[in-house]
């Protein structure tokens, strides 16, 4: 029996993760055969109510596959520290939201996690930008949390009592597979952020600057593409705007840092010059993206 606030495991809804073209079939079997053992085995270990949640066993197996790259990874850019907690989250707010008493408490502490996961992989995006990330392991990061972001909505229209999404909605046949897991990877502004991100880093492992003194612009550069990911997957218009307002700060801010770093000598002004022009562009697409909200 379901204990008090406990929401049915999602995974009698029949709710499926979308996989990208890169993986075949025969890979997409052997992770299922894999997560379904992996359950079973979970089942016979199971003491509170939040642990029957398929949502919360998946959003945990991120966490094991997110600590085992972190560890192997020697630099400590900003995304690095942003998804370790981004992927805690997730789970933390699972739990919360199965306690809560009411519909509405329950969406909204889902909405945080549902938040935390377009952050993390949002996260994933940039430690690639910085090569810190295979290809392959950017697959498998995404490939879980397009499973857990799947869930999460799935819970979250049922709580809202919207009409529920079939599993058609999350499911793509093998010749309609998405080449992208994420709305916000398809926005314009997002990929000019992450061009943006790759400039960053190429300066800051120069020996003229180092992490350690850019470490400010790798941080505000970093905010830019994960606040445009996180508020992209917001489901009210204020929300959506303050996460743009949040990532448009960012911008302004990386902008000083590149002034900080050629008033101390350390990058030329025509490199500055290069980094503004593309940084204006970002600017200029998040404001005209918050006054079409208005």
């Amino acid at each position: 029996m379901l204990g008090p606030g406990m929401q049915q495991p999602i995974g009698q809804q029949r709710i499926m993760r979308r996989t990208p073209h890169a993986m075949g079939a025969c890979s997409v079997r052997c992770q299922m055969i894999e997560w379904s053992a992996m359950a079973n085995t979970k089942k016979e270990q199971v003491v509170f109510d939040h642990e029957k949640l398929d949502v919360y066993q998946v959003a945990l197996e991120l966490v094991r596959r997110v600590e085992r790259l972190l560890r192997e990874m020697q630099a400590s850019v900003a995304a690095k520290d942003h998804l370790w907690r981004a992927s805690e989250s997730m789970v933390r707010n699972i739990v919360r939201a199965n306690t809560k008493r009411t519909p509405a408490d329950q969406v909204q502490t889902f909405d945080v996690a549902y938040g935390s996961g377009l952050e993390s992989a949002a996260c994933v995006d940039v430690l690639q930008a910085w090569n810190l990330l295979a290809p392959c392991d950017v697959q498998n990061a995404k490939v879980l949390l397009d499973r857990v972001v799947a869930m999460l909505i799935g819970l979250r229209s049922v709580k809202c009592q919207q009409v529920r999404e079939s599993s058609s909605d999350y499911t793509v046949g093998p010749e309609n597979r998405p080449t992208v897991f994420f709305a916000h990877e398809e926005l314009r502004v997002y990929q000019s952020a992450l061009r943006f991100v790759r400039w960053c880093a190429a300066l800051i492992q120069s020996e003229a600057v180092g992490l350690s003194r850019g470490r400010e612009l790798d941080r505000h550069a970093t905010g830019i593409v994960l606040n445009i990911a996180e508020g992209n997957g917001k489901f009210s218009v204020p929300d959506r705007k303050r996460f743009l307002d949040i990532a448009l700060a960012a911008g302004l801010q990386a902008a000083t840092s590149l002034d900080l770093l050629m008033a101390r000598g350390w990058i030329a002004e025509d490199t500055i010059c290069q980094g503004k022009q593309h940084l204006g562009e970002i600017v200029s697409m998040i404001g005209a993206m918050s006054r079409s909200l208005s």
